[in-house]
């Protein structure tokens, strides 16, 4: 390069620089060997073992067994908020404190007095406890984690043992799931739910008793005798839901006989709950067993924006363990499909929680 294309080029470039001795690429494998890069895209499916974005923030996922997952989870103190030796009479600070990874103390929220500081570690000691007095072995139990940047933000899904694990009649087997979410910063409740998972497409199924969950505010301690009892309670329940996904594999959709019901059904009830967007993907998922991104050509057409059924997909992947739609259960799979696979934490969790009641609305138009 010549002085005269570098002024007119670069003019950042100096004299100085000589980058004639420069091998093009030579640590670019090296760089995305070290990295972790996820394209965020409300559009785009996202697996659930990467990173989501959890009110602005990343929130990094790690599966690892129950007995090692401690070992990403970081500790907190709390001090008083103050500058030098003026302190505040009304907020204290959320300090994290070094771990192995990192040697630093990063404060990482301020809240009140009276605010009860639950560490994610005895929410993890309460989990123990409690399935321990159920005599169900943790130490195995297979475990999916997101922690935000500082680790202030936790989602831990537990994957119960195989015992917990049953066929509801297409071959696919679904495993009891358990949810805690805690946060250390005021933003997140503390939180217990169990749901669904479905080992061939990583489908996340929060249980149809949506109301039935474990949630304190942090003005009290944890207590795991309640969490006990709490689980004990559940798990029995769960024992319905099992009877209640096998008729769903009975329930037809009628789509040969009278398609109208379900097209009404994506047209009205998933797109007045999920957009239309999610709504179209659901019905492509439905008809093709493909998700993929709508077609921003038809999103411009009014009358298909009115009727998102047919609003065309362009097909990018194939959802695992799926077939042209017969049953209702096979429109369970695709709604947990798409809830369990969006890019942000708060539309993830709150579409998995949306979906058996559209699911009820399904099964009552089919009656």
């Amino acid at each position: 390069m010549n002085k005269v294309m570098r002024d007119q080029h670069d003019p950042d470039m100096l004299n100085e620089y000589d980058f004639s001795k420069g091998v093009r690429g030579k640590y670019a494998e090296r760089y995305h060997a070290s990295r972790n890069l996820v394209r965020l895209d409300d559009e785009k499916p996202v697996n659930d073992t990467l990173d989501l974005k959890w009110d602005g923030r990343k929130a990094r996922g790690h599966n690892d067994y129950f007995k090692d997952i401690r070992d990403v989870i970081p500790i907190f103190d709390r001090q008083p908020f103050q500058v030098g030796s003026i302190e505040n009479q009304h907020l204290d600070t959320i300090i994290k404190l070094p771990t192995k990874l990192h040697d630093m103390t990063v404060p990482v929220a301020t809240v009140s007095k009276s605010y009860s500081l639950v560490q994610h570690h005895e929410v993890l000691d309460a989990i123990e406890r409690a399935f321990n007095d159920l005599n169900y072995d943790t130490e195995k139990a297979e475990c999916n984690l997101h922690l935000t940047e500082y680790g202030e933000r936790m989602w831990l899904k537990i994957r119960f043992p195989k015992a917990q694990r049953f066929d509801p009649g297409d071959g696919h087997l679904l495993t009891l799931q358990f949810h805690a979410l805690n946060s250390v910063d005021r933003s997140t409740p503390l939180t217990f739910e169990f749901g669904w998972y479905r080992l061939i497409c990583s489908n996340g199924l929060m249980r149809l008793n949506t109301g039935n969950k474990f949630r304190r505010r942090h003005t009290t301690s944890l207590a795991p005798e309640k969490l006990v009892e709490y689980l004990s309670k559940t798990i029995v329940e769960t024992e319905s839901e099992i009877e209640i996904y096998k008729k769903w594999q009975q329930q037809t959709t009628k789509i040969n006989t009278d398609p109208r019901l379900l097209e009404n059904w994506i047209d009205t009830t998933v797109t007045n709950k999920w957009g239309i967007h999610l709504a179209a993907r659901t019905y492509n998922i439905l008809r093709t067993t493909m998700d993929g991104k709508v077609n921003y050509n038809d999103m411009k057409d009014p009358d298909k924006r009115k009727t998102p059924h047919k609003i065309s997909i362009v097909p990018e992947l194939k959802v695992p363990g799926t077939q042209p739609v017969e049953n209702v259960y096979d429109v369970a799979n695709a709604l947990s499909w798409l809830a369990s696979h969006l890019p942000t934490f708060r539309t993830r969790y709150k579409r998995m929680t949306e979906v058996p009641e559209l699911l009820k609305k399904l099964t009552s138009a089919l009656k």
